[in-house]
């Protein structure tokens, strides 16, 4: 969100990429469970955040020329895995498992990638050449893909080179109910009719009348397929009710504005025959409750019995693995009621062999379920191959709680706008055609709904500190652990009564909290006492005079008014003017825009300064990035290219010295309800900060 916000659509798709390869899916067939928790939606609409990943996909493939994804090829490990099934858990793993310098060869046995999203999401939802795009991304990393290949003898794979194998065909299975006629040939499966679909098969249902038995997204799914193929009229029938039917609210509004009838609180009796040819569905109106160990629990109402007129019924009641290739010995092990069983590294009970994704599970779950289960499976394939069991499993990061008064606070900082829409073609633009119905936003929609966000991470596990970070500090999967630590000296700056208790123990320094000068004098008296020596800084010999001096440039930033609103900047650079050093004080509007890059290297230049402080947003005075600068409340050295001299040399100069100062965060926003002391503190934290960091 933060880097749309900022224009950075090259960093976001990148990020996203991260953790899901199919960005232009996700931001179309999403289930968007994320919206059902953005803390927006505690005070009006969450983020729509699925249209928002739909932007910078579209925006990617609109400058695909000439760029090519690109990762860094991971050292060969010599180890060679066997994927079943190209579908979005299967080609998860695969990029995952090659990047992890394992061989990857994916079968398929369809006569195209992408599992159930080519072949079981229509065109008119995902169009076929950005799907098709982001899987050959995929295999352009180094995978070998075999399509039109069943496979049916896993042990085969593992006798003939394979260290390891991961199932992830899928369920492609739709059912029906053994109801009488069920069996007539004008019953089709919903799987099947959208295959055929999907795949540009010719299918004329010119002036049938069509009953799609089924409430959920793949029923709905067929009934917008089969209106767009000449169908006179479509019905959607289930058991549940209209306001409990399973399939997305908002797809089943447009699917009745596209003219589909919906028929919910129906079980079904009979496929009515006449003359051998189908002309109905006999149903019983219920008062439906749910499902009881698998079966439906409900009341049929007297009275309501009625038929559905149709020359064609098709079956969209659920769908289920085909698990007819596993050995016939037993040695993989089913789950009941549905799946494969697995342990917690998702291997089956046949060493070496893995299972991800619907067939896992045994029924259809969604795309972004899939590919968790693909990352999920690497991580077990992978300790598997390296025998190294070791490794931990990812955090599960805690969520983030906010107040009413908090989530009040982060509302003022963030765009008041209201959610966007997603914007359609026209329903007379929809006949008999697959063209996709919804639209991307534009840029500047995009925009402004991503600075609706309230920015309630606090860190959103971008990583990218991680990326920039040249020392490899940073490890976002570190556990929490004890340990003993043989200490010279403490310093105290807490509040609580067992710290304060403390304050006359030998080699603990106890200062108040709110007094940052006496932090940093407690810091000087440490040093002092563990002897430790202050390091040179650099001096300039000023024209005219014998006596080194050190000449110093303060600059206050106002962050538009997120700062100076709260902070008198005005009077933090006056006071600075008079201390003794200063040289040279500006305010500036946004210390993070390159004017401002440029006018501080200017001041550098022309006040022969040594050591520049920025009173702005981050305390983080190194070449990285961070939360901090992705939320615009700085921009480091590196991400804005700001006083690259800061790291080399001047003519005539020597290094500067260079601090930032945060009082944005430290001052403003912890006393956005006392101006006074607001400026106080900032004044404070600055002037301490103009000294340099040695003893004195």
């Amino acid at each position: 969100m933060a880097l749309i916000a900022q224009k950075r659509y090259r960093e976001a798709i990148d990020l996203i990429h991260e953790a899901m390869p199919f960005p232009s899916v996700c931001g179309r067939v999403c289930n968007h469970a994320c919206e059902a928790n953005c803390t927006r939606g505690k005070v009006d609409d969450p983020v729509n955040i699925m249209v928002l990943k739909r932007f910078v996909a579209d925006w990617e493939y609109a400058h695909r020329e000439g760029e090519k994804a690109s990762h860094p090829a991971a050292e060969p490990s010599g180890k060679r895995v066997a994927i079943i099934g190209a579908g979005p858990a299967g080609l998860t793993a695969a990029r995952d498992l090659n990047r992890k310098g394992h061989a990857v060869t994916v079968f398929d046995a369809l006569p195209v990638a992408g599992g159930m999203m080519r072949v079981g999401i229509p065109a008119h939802r995902l169009p076929d050449e950005l799907l098709d795009w982001e899987i050959q991304r995929i295999l352009d990393e180094g995978i070998e893909l075999q399509l039109n290949t069943r496979i049916d003898d896993i042990p085969a794979l593992l006798e003939n080179g394979y260290d390891a194998v991961l199932v992830a065909t899928g369920a492609h299975v739709a059912k029906k109910l053994p109801i009488s006629n069920a069996d007539h040939p004008d019953n089709w499966l919903s799987l099947d009719l959208l295959r055929r679909a999907c795949l540009g098969e010719d299918i004329d249902l010119s002036g049938k009348r069509i009953v799609v038995l089924g409430g959920g997204n793949v029923a709905l799914d067929t009934a917008r397929t089969v209106a767009r193929l000449g169908t006179s009229e479509v019905r959607m029938a289930c058991l549940e009710a209209r306001g409990e039917m399973p399939g997305f609210e908002w797809e089943i509004v447009v699917a009745e504005e596209e003219g589909i009838q919906m028929c919910p609180g129906r079980t079904f009796k009979e496929i009515v025959l006449e003359n051998d040819q189908i002309i109905g569905v006999r149903c019983v109106e219920v008062d439906f409750r749910g499902f009881k160990n698998g079966r439906p629990d409900l009341d049929e109402i007297p009275d309501s019995e009625h038929v559905l007129p149709a020359d064609i019924v098709i079956w969209a009641i659920g769908q289920g693995a085909d698990l007819s290739f596993l050995p016939e010995d037993g040695s993989v092990q089913k789950r009941e009621p549905a799946g494969i069983q697995t342990n917690s590294e998702m291997m089956t009970s046949m060493p070496g062999v893995f299972v991800a994704g619907d067939v896992h599970r045994g029924v259809t779950f969604f795309v972004v379920d899939a590919i968790g289960e693909g990352h999920k499976a690497v991580r077990g394939i992978d300790r598997y191959l390296r025998g190294d069991l070791s490794k931990l499993e990812p955090l599960s990061l805690k969520a983030v709680e906010y107040n009413e008064k908090e989530i009040k606070t982060k509302l003022s900082q963030a765009s008041q706008g209201e959610r966007v829409q997603i914007p359609s073609i026209p329903l007379e633009e929809r006949e008999h055609n697959f063209r996709e119905v919804d639209l991307v936003i534009t840029e500047e929609q995009a925009i402004a709904e991503a600075q609706r966000c309230l920015i309630c991470g606090p860190c959103s596990e971008c990583q990218a500190c991680v990326e920039v970070c040249k020392a490899g500090a940073i490890a976002h999967d570190q556990q929490e652990t004890s340990a003993h630590l043989n200490l010279g000296a403490i310093i105290c700056a807490d509040s609580a009564a067992d710290l304060i208790a403390l304050k006359n123990v030998q080699g603990i320094h106890y200062v108040a909290p709110e007094d940052p000068l006496s932090v940093s004098a407690a810091a000087a008296d440490v040093l002092a006492s563990i002897g430790v020596q202050a390091r040179p800084l650099p001096m300039t010999v000023v024209p005219g005079s014998t006596q080194p001096s050190l000449r110093i440039g303060a600059f206050v930033c106002e962050c538009g008014d997120h700062i100076s609103s709260i902070i008198d900047t005005e009077k933090v650079g006056s006071k600075l003017s008079t201390l003794s050093g200063v040289v040279h004080t500006q305010v500036l509007p946004f210390s993070c825009s390159q004017e401002a890059a440029d006018s501080i290297q200017s001041a550098v230049e022309t006040h022969h300064l040594d050591r520049v402080v920025l009173a702005a947003c981050s305390c983080c005075s190194v070449d990285q990035a961070c939360y901090s600068c992705t939320y615009q409340r700085l921009r480091s050295r590196r991400n804005l290219g700001v006083l690259p001299g800061f790291d080399g040399h001047y003519p005539g100069l020597e290094a500067v010295d260079f601090e930032f100062v945060n009082i944005r965060e430290q001052c403003a926003w912890v006393h956005a309800d006392d101006p006074e002391k607001a400026t106080a503190k900032a004044i404070a934290m600055t002037r301490r900060r103009l000294q340099p960091r040695r003893l004195p």
